[in-house]
């Protein structure tokens, strides 16, 4: 069975009882875990059931779930945090990114230059 949960991020679907999210378990089976596996060896105080309705759930609240999993990449919240900094020297600073993508092996040829 599944409920909402109100997170500090807004609400998110988890198997009731427990605070693992839908989207955990679907993001291991997009991994390549059977919900066998997911239940025994990953998240062993689950049961197969638990992961099964995480699962059918899933497949009933597809969008909503698939927008959880990708507002929880690190490239969506890179990309939220650049949006907030003044200018791109900043979000270097912070992330510790340089603006113009270097060459691979560019500070090799230095060295031996």
């Amino acid at each position: 069975m599944v409920e909402i949960y109100q997170s500090r991020s807004g609400p998110r679907a988890v198997i009731k009882g427990t605070r693992v999210g839908v989207s955990v378990i679907v993001g291991y089976t997009r991994m390549g875990y059977d919900p066998e596996t997911i239940a025994d060896e990953l998240l062993p105080h689950l049961t197969p059931a638990q992961v099964h309705d995480a699962l059918g759930y899933y497949y009933d609240h597809q969008e909503q779930i698939d927008r959880e999993l990708a507002e929880d990449s690190e490239a969506f919240w890179l990309e939220k945090l650049k949006g907030m900094m003044r200018s791109e020297g900043d979000f270097a600073k912070i992330t510790g990114s340089c603006s113009e993508p270097q060459k691979p092996d560019s500070h090799i040829s230095s060295l031996h230059g």
